[in-house]
């Protein structure tokens, strides 16, 4: 994960054949100097160019904004805000942001098992159900982890995300 911005773990929908349940991409060179929102709203151009919503952000928007789209319908985002000093991370360590929607299916959580491995030196902010009020992004944080443990995460989902199946997975 170090080398990318971030990762979209897309969720189920039967209307879209760019994408498939559980199947997850990188995006962004986490060392450049390009915004999270030129990759994010490249993926929407590609995954999503029928959304209403994507189509209009822009460059000006703040990357969670086209996150939040993302995650309502029904996607993982992962962004990764480490800081660089030149190649050099800064002395804050490795950080980033998981945004988790209200659902979630079987195989995103296996998709997710697998992705977790690549964060366990991450300090991680988790985020879902999330909201518009008054045009401004509201969520609840369920932690902040300081390096994250790939167990605890998974168990954190099946407590917070409503789990697409008869019977949640067991880490």
């Amino acid at each position: 994960m170090d080398d990318h911005k971030g990762f979209i773990l897309f969720g189920k929908d039967d209307e879209n054949d760019k994408y498939h349940d559980g199947e997850s991409i990188m995006f962004g060179n986490s060392k450049s100097d390009d915004l999270h929102i030129a990759s994010l709203l490249d993926i929407a151009k590609t995954y999503f160019p029928e959304d209403p919503i994507l189509s209009k952000l822009n460059i000006r928007h703040q990357p969670e904004v086209a996150a939040f789209f993302m995650v309502e319908m029904g996607n993982v985002v992962f962004l990764n805000t480490t800081k660089y000093n030149g190649n050099n991370i800064s002395i804050y360590g490795k950080s980033g942001m998981l945004m988790l929607p209200s659902t979630i299916s079987n195989k995103q959580i296996e998709s997710l098992k697998e992705l977790t491995q690549s964060l366990i030196d991450y300090d991680l902010i988790i985020k879902t159900d999330f909201n518009l009020n008054n045009g401004m992004l509201e969520s609840k944080t369920l932690v902040c982890m300081d390096k994250i443990n790939p167990d605890k995460l998974i168990e954190l989902v099946n407590d917070n995300c409503h789990v697409n199946s008869d019977s949640m997975l067991k880490h």
